[in-house]
């Protein structure tokens, strides 16, 4: 008899949040249960946010492999929703992720796709950060036809997704927001066809926070236009301002529902359909937990503080009370969830990476650029893994470290599932877990590349900048908030040139083709031969 199966990914949870069990214990008493009981796991995320995680977790391959991570999985050879389908599993998403709607594939082999997606968020963040991107850095391309088209194949895809879209969680907020664009789209689907001049001057010129609003707009100048157009632009100043304040919540951010609202939904839902059951229940209340969006829920957190205040004084990295009681709530919503299990139901928790904000003080490091996104450290990568059912680690795994695409694996093995009549997957030794991106907007092999390589001792990050390469490396062990730099350190050459040349031997064309291009290597020690 086949099991069934629930896959929690609570986003932004990270690995220390239960690595101390007296703690944890008392403020995530369900959490902790399963930690302790079935030996949770650290995992380490192949990359450090949601869009460049989730292709890795979906399709069992790494974020730069098969065309990026610009459209999440859809061009990827194969989803692991897909397989379970073909398995004769019922499959099900259960979300309030952004990051999973419109032109992403996330829901290929999926028989119900119930979310919450604010589709102005969808428009901006394709339109910011892969075709206006894309636009931007692509000379070779006819850029109007090239932008043009690409818009127009996004807005035919979010008029489909609003149309199909079950909204049984959907707030009365959200519906008025998604039914503006879906009764607008059309018109600025036509607009693209007849008039592509006007359509080139929005992308250009209009905020793509504030492109919702201009759907249909023909005429972009006169008094109305410059109205709208000065009311949105303050609307988003005030949003990125507040965003980048120390202001602990964020009245004005995208439409938001809390997941463990909707816990009767649920339920009902998993009680229900058709077994065996595969559900994908991604959970987005602790990654946007400076969100505002309910008094009700702002109330329950206030409510968890004496609590959260007796026993969080004892841990060594405090963090925000915000983050701990959301977390607080999840772990309710979770207990909950757990009473409705039988024997017949694995549950796997686990994360897609981490969330520095998190912390109440900001690790002071150096950093490579003057982003610090594009550096993934522990804070932004280690994530727990929890079961209700023990997680066996390969023999040949000699580091006893999962990664991503490894979590994905270990669910389909516990359900009996043969992955090699699927995909071939690559076979890794795994000394060292690999996490890597191409840096903020669209996904480039030619834009600088950013690595991180993990074991349970060290930690070295690597950056192809132009024609440049920087090293950086910490030991964990001692190291925990990953400050000490000792990569100029002659007795770490060994070290450095062991987890490059792994590098090199996994991600291999890569970073060949990366090599050719370095004319300065900022480390003594290094061996690029």
């Amino acid at each position: 008899m086949k099991k069934n199966c629930i896959l929690i990914l609570l986003d932004s949870i990270t690995f220390d949040t239960l690595n101390d069990s007296k703690i944890s214990k008392k403020l995530f008493p369900n959490l902790d249960y399963l930690a302790q009981k079935y030996k949770f796991k650290k995992c380490v995320s192949n990359s450090n946010c949601t869009q460049f995680v989730l292709p890795s977790l979906f399709s069992m391959t790494m974020p730069l492999d098969e065309g990026g991570y610009d459209y999440g999985v859809k061009h990827r050879n194969t989803t692991f929703m897909e397989i379970l389908k073909k398995e004769g599993f019922k499959t099900l998403i259960f979300s309030n992720c952004n990051q999973m709607g419109a032109d992403n594939g996330y829901d290929r082999g999926v028989d119900e796709n119930i979310n919450s997606f604010d589709y102005r968020l969808i428009l901006e963040q394709k339109i910011n950060r892969v075709i206006l991107s894309k636009f931007k850095k692509n000379k070779n391309l006819n850029k109007n036809k090239e932008l043009i088209n690409e818009y127009k194949k996004l807005l035919i895809n979010i008029k489909e997704k609003i149309e199909d879209a079950d909204t049984l969680i959907w707030s009365k907020k959200l519906i008025k927001i998604n039914n503006y664009i879906f009764n607008n789209i059309n018109v600025e689907i036509s607009l693209v066809d007849k008039e592509p001049d006007i359509i080139l001057k929005k992308l250009i010129s209009i905020n793509p926070a504030s492109i919702w609003k201009f759907l249909g707009d023909k005429h972009l100048e006169g008094f109305n236009f410059w109205k709208k157009r000065l009311l949105t632009s303050l609307n988003w100043r005030i949003k990125y301002f507040v965003t980048k304040s120390f202001v602990p919540i964020n009245l004005l951010n995208h439409a938001t529902i809390n997941i463990v609202d909707k816990l009767s939904i649920f339920k009902k839902k998993f009680l229900e359909t058709k077994k065996p059951l595969f559900i994908y229940h991604h959970i987005m209340d602790l990654h946007d937990y400076q969100n505002f969006n309910s008094v009700n829920f702002f109330i329950r957190k206030l409510k968890k503080f004496p609590r959260w205040y007796i026993n969080s004084f004892k841990l060594k990295r405090k963090r925000h009370f915000l983050y701990d009681s959301t977390l607080m709530l999840i772990d309710d919503y979770i207990g909950e969830i757990i009473k409705i299990l039988d024997k017949d139901t694995f549950l796997f928790v686990t994360s897609d990476h981490g969330h520095r904000k998190s912390l109440k003080k900001k690790i002071k490091r150096k950093y490579i650029t003057d982003d610090y996104f594009n550096e993934m450290h522990g804070e932004d990568i280690e994530v727990p893994l929890i079961s209700n059912t023990n997680i066996e680690i390969d023999k040949n795994n000699k580091s006893n470290l999962l990664d991503t695409i490894t979590i994905t694996k270990k669910i389909l093995f516990k359900l009996n599932i043969d992955i090699s009549k699927y995909i071939k997957l690559k076979n890794y030794d795994y000394d060292f877990i690999i996490s890597e991106h191409s840096g903020r907007g669209s996904f480039d092999l030619n834009k600088n590349m950013y690595f991180t390589i993990s074991n349970n001792y060290y930690r070295m990050l690597v950056a192809f900048l132009e024609n440049e390469l920087f090293i950086k490396l910490y030991n964990i062990k001692e190291d925990i908030d990953e400050t000490n730099d000792i990569s100029n350190k002659n007795e770490n050459s060994e070290v450095i040139n062991n987890m490059f040349n792994y590098l090199k031997k996994n991600r291999k064309d890569i970073i060949l083709n990366k090599l050719k291009l370095i004319s300065k290597v900022h480390n003594n020690f290094l061996k690029i031969d």
